[in-house]
This record gives C-alpha cells, sequence and structure tokens, in this order.
C-alpha cells in the first residue's frame, strides 16, 4: 500500500464522507481479484458508485476475465483503490482482455498482498469488500434537480455486483494536484477500453471509428498542451493497444 502502516477507517456511515464520495455519483477505480487457486492477480480499470445504502456497484464489460472472476462463486472478497496515477489506470484498462487464463496486467512489484488479496501500493484509499449479490438489475435514482426539466433521474444498469465493504484503509501517501493532461489520459483510456466490446457488435465500424477518433483527439490535446510524464506514457500505451485492438480480425 501506499505506506506501511495505513490508517483504518471505523466502518461508520461517514463511510462517503470519508472518502469524499456522493452518492450515486462516478467513480474510477484500480479493482483487483486473486484468481482462484493461484498466486495471481487480475487488475481491471473500473466505474463504481456507492449507494444510498453506501453499497458499492460495480458494472464490468461483458466477456472480460474480470466479469468471469466476478461471477465466480468462489470469488468472495475483492479490494477497490483508488489512486491518482493515470499510467497504472492504462495498464490495467488496456493490457490482458479477455485473455481467459490467469494473466497479471500488474507484477506482484506493484501491490501489497495480504491474507490472500491484494492493495495497489500506489493509492491513497483502499477497501476490502465482499460480493453480495452478482448480475443483479441495479436501478439507480437520485436527485435531477441540476438538470433541466427534470428533479429525478432513473438509471438502469443490467449487469451489476454489489460490494459489502468491509475494512477501509487510508494512506499517508499524498495525491498530487489535479493534472489537466492526467484527466485527459483518464478520458482516453475510457474510451479505448470500450472498443473491444463495441467490436463485437453488428455494424461496429462507424461506431470504432467514432471511439477511435475521440481517442485520438485525447491524445492530440495532451500532447499540445501537456508536460505530465504520466500522461504522455498512457499515449504511448493507447497507440500499443489501438495498434493491437483495430489488427484484430472481428
Amino acid at each position: 500500500m501506499g505506506d506501511e502502516n495505513p490508517v483504518k477507517i471505523p466502518h461508520s456511515p461517514t463511510f462517503g464522507e470519508c472518502l469524499r464520495i456522493e452518492p450515486c455519483k462516478l467513480y474510477e477505480a484500480i479493482v483487483i481479484i486473486k484468481w482462484p487457486d493461484e498466486e495471481k492477480y487480475n487488475t481491471s480499470a473500473m466505474g463504481l458508485r456507492v449507494g444510498n445504502n453506501e453499497m458499492i456497484y460495480l458494472h464490468p464489460y461483458l466477456d472480460t476475465d474480470t466479469y468471469e472472476l466476478l461471477s465466480n462463486p468462489v470469488v468472495e472478497l475483492i479490494t477497490i483503490n483508488f489512486t491518482d496515477d493515470v499510467e497504472i489506470f492504462a495498464i490495467a484498462a488496456l493490457s490482458g482482455l479477455q485473455s481467459g487464463s490467469a494473466v497479471e496486467e500488474l507484477d506482484h512489484s506493484s501491490l501489497t498482498i495480504k491474507e490472500g488479496y491484494g492493495f495497489l501500493k500506489n493509492s491513497q484509499t483502499m477497501i476490502l469488500g465482499k460480493i453480495n449479490h452478482r448480475n443483479q438489475k441495479f436501478t439507480l435514482k437520485y436527485d435531477g434537480s441540476s438538470f433541466d426539466d427534470v428533479n429525478l433521474v432513473t438509471t438502469e444498469f443490467p449487469v451489476t455486483f454489489e460490494i459489502e465493504r468491509l475494512k477501509v484503509f487510508q494512506s499517508s501517501t499524498v495525491s498530487q494536484p489535479v493534472n489537466r493532461g492526467d484527466n485527459l489520459a483518464l478520458e482516453a483510456i475510457v474510451y479505448a477500453s470500450k472498443i473491444p466490446a463495441i467490436q463485437k457488435q453488428a455494424n461496429s465500424f462507424q461506431k470504432v471509428h467514432e471511439l477511435v477518433d475521440k481517442v485520438r483527439g485525447f491524445q492530440h490535446d495532451i500532447r499540445r498542451f501537456s508536460a505530465s510524464r504520466r500522461a504522455l506514457t498512457v499515449c504511448n500505451i493507447i497507440d500499443n493497444f489501438l495498434d493491437k485492438t483495430l489488427a484484430k480480425p472481428h
């Protein structure tokens, strides 16, 4: 983890406040799951929401190793890690897709492994969670007063995993100030990670082309405006990912 003696946050109703997470909003995190019967760990970048009941809800892409692991009843515990390192997000999101075997996106030097589960060392907040419900529909209702013509917004997610937090740790590692290049890099990663799923759809050429254009636009702005080493490294990772993904027959 970020340091040798992280501070444990008590299991309390102030969970969201401790993490500065607002209910129902989408946050990006790194999810780490141990492969059953192997000392190997699947690492994925994933959006999550915290419900008003303070449960955590994950919505993974289908046909991914992460989805298969979350669906496996043998798998009970996962860790959720919040980091500002966009290079970690790029590696976790764009490597090891749909391998069907215990491929590790990150080597063990990037992890702290304790009692059969792994935490990301370079993270500010770490959650040990238990999978409560698998493959359920989740209907999200939240105040939409900031929108022009509605006061209540309802969104349904067909594939959802409900996670109960067991322990929460915070590192003494100080997060870096928000950098425009890093924000653009995260957006580029999110759009690039959608491409393999879109490619499986019928008549996907136009959609894939639009996604690639969005990603290239983010990369252009990163290289134009940002001197962030991490963001520029992410651009190279995305280039390699697109070269491999777009070259595959579909």
